[in-house]
């Protein structure tokens, strides 16, 4: 079957970079406008006839957003229109990007016309635009905080990162294991946002308390998956990403180090407050491990004093990447 033959609804979509798939009563495509477009975001070098509709939705969207386009097309009903938002297109045939897809239904007669616009472009310079405007409010937050305070939460804000992580790691086969998961997800987090809003650093903030806000939300389930638990993964990416962001940014207006004037006595009591909080919090941790797997764990950090703020962070890296079940007594 052939493209619809021009006229002016063909012209106008060609114009506006816009493709028309016509379904009859019985949901089968009838027409397609625009048709080379189509064609073009599938990678085909010819322009497609009309398909199944099953058939031709999934080379478009996949399964996912095929759902949804079927489901839209049921409730119709007596609607003349019915506008279904932004929808993830396939793959290109050729490897190119995703597309993102501005997708419309509209009633007329007994044909129903599925409207389709591409709108990768716009979607990603909004999403560009709302990265800029996170680093922005990051920035801002970090300039706005207490320097004392900042650098005492960056030096060992990692440290909560990697407990959360690891906890997350942590196998849970059982209603109640995984529920238990979920609750100490969520106080780790809870405690971590309310250390950030202590010094007004709201980005950090915020992502920590969206993520125990989705742990809330899973753990008040009747029943809970371990597949249910994947998205927390991201989240806890942002919560690290945004701590990244506040440490490099702290650190291209790092002070200089005090005089050597200042007493030696001073200088030492205020960088030894960073190693209390570092070892208070991954001796936390380690007990809470060691108590799973009946091994007592302590950690003892000396000469902390010496590092310098802005690698303190990659500190709590390296504390990262040491088993708890080997750990007895570890000096850094």
């Amino acid at each position: 079957m052939n493209a619809a033959t021009d006229n002016p609804a063909d012209l106008l979509m060609r114009q506006a970079q816009v493709v028309g798939i016509e379904l009859d009563a019985g949901g089968m495509p009838c027409a397609i406008h625009n048709a080379a477009l189509l064609g073009a975001w599938l990678g085909a070098d010819a322009s497609p006839d009309p398909a199944p509709r099953a058939t031709l939705l999934d080379e478009l969207f996949g399964p996912r957003s095929t759902a949804l386009v079927l489901d839209g097309m049921s409730r119709m009903q007596g609607a003349t229109e019915l506008d279904l938002g932004t929808l993830p297109g396939r793959l290109a045939r050729a490897g190119g990007p995703e597309r993102q897809f501005s997708v419309s239904l509209h009633r007329c007669g007994t044909i129903t016309l599925l409207v389709l616009q591409d709108e990768s472009r716009q979607q990603a310079l909004l999403q560009e635009l709302q990265q800029a405007r996170a680093r922005c409010e990051t920035a801002l937050a970090v300039l706005r905080a207490p320097p004392d305070g900042l650098r005492l939460f960056l030096g060992s804000a990692m440290a909560s990162v990697h407990a959360i992580r690891a906890t997350l790691r942590m196998p849970a086969r059982t209603q109640e294991a995984l529920r238990e998961k979920l609750g100490r997800l969520r106080a780790e987090a809870t405690s971590l946002a309310a250390e950030a809003a202590a010094i007004g650093l709201a980005p950090v903030e915020h992502s920590c308390q969206a993520l125990a806000d989705f742990a809330a939300g899973l753990q008040a389930r009747d029943s809970v998956s371990g597949d249910e638990l994947l998205p927390l993964a991201p989240r806890v990416d942002i919560i690290a990403s945004t701590i990244g962001d506040s440490s490099r940014i702290e650190e291209l207006r790092y002070e200089s180090p005090p005089a050597a004037t200042e007493p030696q006595q001073q200088r030492a009591r205020r960088s030894a407050a960073w190693h209390e909080v570092s070892e208070r919090r991954w001796n936390e941790f380690l007990r809470r491990r060691g108590e799973e797997i009946g091994t007592l764990a302590r950690l003892v950090m000396t000469g902390a004093q010496d590092v310098p703020p802005q690698l303190r962070r990659h500190v709590d890296e390296v504390l990262h990447h040491l088993p708890a079940e080997q750990i007895g007594r570890a000096h850094v």
